[in-house]
């Protein structure tokens, strides 16, 4: 695999990720401004936020007993996480765990959309910087 091509994977993948922010901060936001927002589309944001929520839990569980994560662009996030909201591992997985209950009760609490939202920075800035790289001349 070529640097070009792990670079271009990377990007796709946290535009996917900031995709699953997005629609969870803008139903929270529906939410909270009492704007209709339709069922099945929240239904989704909250299920793909909750799934999200667990990789970035499984990835902390890995960080404490010290085996390999799954994924490395994950575990990037997850360090940059527990750095953004002061947190160690495990009570980083307390409180990831604690919005995943709210968020299978279909309910998303001003934690969890602050959450998302240290979440939606840092994937855009990792993200951007595979972008900046990619635009940048070879030559």
């Amino acid at each position: 695999m070529t640097n070009i091509w792990m670079l271009s994977k990377q990007s796709m993948k946290g535009l996917d990720l900031l995709d699953v922010t997005a629609d969870i901060l803008s139903a929270h936001e529906s939410q909270k401004e009492k704007i209709t927002y339709p069922e099945s589309k929240f239904k989704e944001a909250v299920k793909r936020s909750s799934d999200l929520l667990k990789k970035f839990i499984e990835t902390a569980e890995a960080q404490i007993s010290r085996s390999h994560p799954k994924d490395i662009f994950i575990q990037n996030i997850t360090e940059e996480l527990e750095k953004n909201l002061s947190l160690p591992p495990s009570k980083l997985i307390e409180r990831l765990e604690k919005s995943v209950r709210e968020l299978e009760q279909e309910k998303i609490s001003s934690d969890t959309a602050y959450i998302f939202e240290v979440l939606s920075d840092i994937i855009m800035k990792i993200t951007s910087r595979s972008v900046d790289v990619l635009s940048t001349p070879v030559y």
